[in-house]
């Protein structure tokens, strides 16, 4: 099971570019579900929804990853990711 770790937040021991970014993510989804508990205990009927915009042309891979990763990562981005500051504007819509 995967956990926060509380005792390291800063990674000042043992960072890796991926191990911080799964802590991100995973933060991401532990504030969503506390706050979909509070809202539902409020009574209120509001739905929280946690988005990933999916991959982008970031460089997250640059010092972190296999040669073949990143010869392959160099191509791959240009047909099937978006740009960095794409990445940061995740819209949700209601269907």
């Amino acid at each position: 099971m995967k956990r926060i770790q509380f005792e390291d937040l800063n990674f000042d021991k043992n960072y890796t570019a991926w191990s911080s970014y799964a802590q991100s993510k995973l933060a991401q989804m532990m504030f969503a579900y506390e706050l979909q508990r509070r809202v539902e205990s409020a009574g209120k009927s509001v739905t929280v929804q946690v988005c990933h915009p999916g991959a982008s042309r970031a460089n997250l891979l640059k010092d972190t990853a296999s040669t073949f990763s990143k010869i392959l990562w160099s191509i791959l981005p240009r047909v099937i990711a978006q740009s960095a500051k794409k990445e940061s504007w995740p819209e949700v819509t209601k269907a």
